[in-house]
């Protein structure tokens, strides 16, 4: 049975440990799963499907206020993102009502892992930040933790991928991916981490020795 190999598997049972942390932040804590946050999220990346630009803004609100977040949420937003206070400043605090209270534009960190930190740290009190790319996916910071689907959090790292090169400069770029992915925070959106390889290797019944199967498999892709 299935089932039986799950809870006979220590490496299984070590991989879902690792993710409680996140299990229980996202339960016990529950800002995320609201209807409130789900109706935000989806109207801040429709606003910026519909009022494109080239930079990115992060956006600042109370869980309080998130949590009493206005019935036309939606109008405010369009309206928010037309604002000039909106467009000459990077970091935007709004209340519930989606209507600025504190702006600034500090310019971001042009290293990717220096502002995700800073980013995070905004969040470390009662703050809930989402972070808007100009190509409207958005990155989410609560509790000093970042969510979602957004690789890039400054525009320079964003300019920086879309410099793409000729097939003469193949060599090169080969060498900069293989830099990149050996920062954490890429690898581990991208890639199978250690436990759950060696869960897999088990899963599988595999004869292939453990390390040798984890070299074999290190670049298996996560399921998102």
């Amino acid at each position: 049975m299935i089932s039986g190999r799950f809870s006979e598997n220590a490496d299984f049972k070590q991989m879902l440990d690792t993710k409680k942390q996140v299990i229980f932040q996202r339960t016990n804590d529950g800002v995320q799963e609201t209807q409130q946050f789900q109706r935000l999220l989806s109207i801040l990346a429709e606003c910026r499907r519909k009022n494109e630009e080239r930079d990115f803004r992060l956006i600042l609100i109370s869980r309080d206020d998130l949590l009493r977040l206005c019935p036309d949420a939606s109008e405010k937003a369009h309206a928010l993102f037309r604002q000039s206070k909106f467009l000459t400043n990077r970091i935007i605090y709004v209340d519930s009502c989606l209507a600025i209270q504190n702006s600034n534009n500090d310019p971001f960190s042009t290293g990717d892992n220096d502002a995700r930190r800073y980013f995070a740290s905004l969040t470390n009190t009662d703050l809930v930040a989402f972070h808007i790319s100009p190509n409207a996916t958005v990155n989410y910071f609560i509790n000093g933790k970042d969510y979602g689907d957004g690789i890039f959090y400054t525009r320079e790292a964003l300019l920086s991928y879309e410099e793409r090169k000729t097939i003469e400069h193949l060599e090169d770029v080969l060498d900069d991916y293989r830099i990149h992915l050996t920062h954490q925070d890429a690898y581990l959106k991208f890639f199978v981490d250690k436990t759950g390889l060696r869960a897999l290797h088990a899963l599988t019944n595999s004869s292939e020795q453990i390390d040798a199967f984890i070299s074999a498999n290190k670049h298996v892709l996560k399921n998102k």
